[in-house]
Order: C-alpha cells, then structure tokens, then sequence
C-alpha cells in the first residue's frame, strides 16, 4: 500500500448533467449568395453602381457599348426591310398573274357559252335539213374544243393558286426566319444593359471604369444580404466525425449565432478541412461579409451523466496515481 498525506490529495465534486464533446473553430462570415456578373458581348464597360452600394433584384448596375453588335442588328434590319418590301412586290405580281389567268379562264368560258349556242342552232337545222351533217359535226366539234379549253384554263387557275400560296408561304418564312435573327441580336444588344440578378450590396468591381473587356468576362460581384454563411476551419483530426446537419454555436463580434453544418469540403489543406454552416436568421445581429467569428462544432451531447472538472490525475509518487 502507498501513504499519501490527505493534504496532498485534491477533492471534486462530482455532478450530474450534460456532457457536451465538441471542438473550437475560427473562420469568417461569407455571403451564401454572391453572384458575380458577366458581360455578354466584347465592349466598353460602364460601371453605374460603386462598391457597398445598395443595388435592388432587376437594377442596371452596369452596361457594355459593342459598336459590332450594333453595326449587326442595323445590317439585319436592313435585310428584313429588303424581304419584306419583296415579299410585298411578289404579292402583287402574284395577284396580277392570278387575274391574268382568271381572265383566260373567262375569256373560255365566253367562247364555251359561244360554241352552246352555235351547236345549239346547228342541231335544230340539222333536224330541220337546213344545214348539212359537216356543219353539224363542225359546230359539235368546236363545242367540244371550247370545254377542252375551257377546263384547261381551270385547272391552270387551281394550279396557279396553289403554286402562288406555295410561293407566298416560303416569302412569309424567310420574313420571319430573318424577323428572328434580328430579334436574337436585340435580346444580346438588352443583354447589355447588366442587371443585379438579387437584392444586396455591390462587392467588388473586376474590371476597372471604361475598360474594354471581353465575352464573358467578370465584371462585378453583388453580394445577397438575406442569407450569411459561415465558412470554418476544422483540424482533419476530427474528419471523420464530422457529418452534414450538426449545430455549431458561434460568436461574431460578441454577439451569439447557431449554425448548422450545411456542406464539407472533400480535400484538407494545410492540415484543415473547410466547412460551411448555414447561420440561423437572426434579425438583431448584424454581418458584415468576411466577418471573423470562433465557434465550436458540438459532435455529441449526452444527458443526465455524472461528470467531474477536468484535471491531470496524475501524481508524481513514482507514477502512482488514483
């Protein structure tokens, strides 16, 4: 047995309660929202919204002049002009050619209605004997030419309508074809005019005031104040129990938040692992974006334990400890 003195030994009281094993992190408040705007076309860019101003969701907060996409929809317009006033000169050739067939026709049917009564009165006389059976069979002969005709000329007025509205159609189509071209290039030229895709503040400009940028090339980030996120630093020792959906209680300029672990990043750096939290809507704490923050990752809580103040336990009488 080993003699220890008693005011050598340390009491602690233990208590009943919950046991909380979680583990501290640092990071800094980020946007959940921060879309960075695009210019559409190459151009000269006008940047009408300063950093930190307050931009509202549909606010032209930038616009790009390209001379090219201009110097397009005039030559577009051109040719829509172009087919239209063609499309109108061929509907009126095309109703001057209808008439001129429908006149044949008529001038037809005259001779048909001609050639009835003609063998009309050579029939009766022939009854009569009063013409001979030739110039029966002559006027009985012109009758049937005028019908042959005369169906001829109709069917070259069907014929002729069909191959007109035919004609009429395909005008029609290049018109719009080329109507929808003219209007694609209106849509890129309003594609200019930048707009804050969200309610928030302007971030940070990308380009400078009147530079010449590119296609598709950053122009401005607009950061969305309704939702913060918190991006953490985590030691990969604790990798494995870390789980999407855990809470973690934080402090940002003394003021309290709660957070849930929204997302894990799948890779470590610098023997850290990022995290995101969502942070819970809290109308009385005001963020700011890259706001620094400590916090602590709970990763399990048990109730209803006894539990004693930490402590080293360990004596130094040749490594005897209780």
């Amino acid at each position: 047995a080993i003699r220890v003195e008693r005011d050598s030994l340390g009491t602690i009281k233990v208590e009943r309660g919950t046991l909380i094993r979680d583990v501290a992190v640092s990071g800094k408040i980020v946007a959940a929202n921060a879309p960075q705007l695009y210019s559409a076309e190459a151009g000269l860019v006008t940047l009408l919204v300063k950093p930190g101003a307050n931009v509202e969701k549909g606010q032209v907060v930038a616009t790009v002049e390209s001379p090219e996409l201009q110097a397009m929809i005039k030559q577009q317009e051109s040719t829509l002009m172009q087919l239209t006033i063609d499309n109108r000169r061929a509907e009126l050739a095309d109703k001057e050619a209808q008439l001129n067939l429908e006149r044949e026709m008529n001038a037809a049917l005259a001779s048909l209605n001609v050639a009835k009564r003609e063998y009309q009165r050579a029939d009766i006389s022939y009854q009569q004997n009063i013409v001979s059976e030739v110039d029966w069979l002559t006027k009985k002969d012109e009758l049937s030419a005028s019908e042959l005709f005369y169906q001829h000329a109709q069917k070259r007025v069907e014929f002729a309508s069909e191959r007109l509205s035919f004609e009429s159609q395909n005008r029609q189509f290049l018109v719009e074809k080329q109507q929808l071209i003219l209007d694609e290039l209106v849509r890129r030229q309003q594609a200019l005019k930048i707009q804050a895709p969200v309610t928030g503040i302007v971030g940070n400009w990308l380009v400078t005031q009147k530079e010449k940028v590119t296609a598709n090339m950053a122009i401005m980030t607009v950061v969305d104040l309704s939702e913060y996120e918190a991006e953490l630093a985590v030691p990969e020792f604790y990798a494995d129990e870390l789980v999407i959906g855990l809470p973690v209680s934080m402090k940002v300029a003394g003021q309290a938040l709660t957070a849930t672990i929204a997302a894990i990043s799948p890779e470590v750096k610098n023997n850290q692992l990022q995290v995101r939290a969502l942070i819970t809507p809290d109308d009385n704490v005001s963020l700011r974006q890259n706001q620094r923050l400590s916090g602590r990752i709970e990763f399990e809580r048990k109730t209803n334990v006894l539990k004693l103040k930490r402590g080293p336990f360990v004596g130094s009488n040749e490594g005897a400890y209780v």
